[in-house]
């Protein structure tokens, strides 16, 4: 994997901020999702993205199976894992919503 740009988005959803962390590793984007900053800290989030691309790194294929299970250690409170492959502009993982992969992501 290439080196990475990380940055955040934030969203006002129903009148409370929500962030969203993220990595740029390459052509995929790897981030943790819409967490509101009254139930998760950013420095938890980070852990949970750190955590996140050692696993990309390590197995890709077992990892983005593993963003998308359940009750798997990459789905925690408002803290989830989606990743997308910016050539395609698809979701290849999404902890929160499945039905979303390999649909196409806004804006790509």
């Amino acid at each position: 994997m290439l080196s990475n740009t990380t940055g955040t988005i934030l969203l006002i959803v129903r009148g409370e901020p929500k962030r969203t962390l993220f990595r740029r590793v390459g052509d995929i984007i790897v981030a943790v999702g819409g967490f509101y900053p009254s139930r998760a800290t950013a420095f938890q989030a980070r852990n949970f993205l750190d955590a996140a691309i050692k696993a990309m790194v390590t197995d890709e294929k077992a990892a983005l199976v593993e963003f998308g299970q359940p009750e798997g250690r990459f789905i925690q409170d408002d803290l989830y894992v989606f990743v997308v492959d910016m050539q395609q502009g698809k979701f290849i993982a999404h902890g929160a919503t499945p039905a979303l992969l390999a649909s196409r992501t806004p804006r790509c």
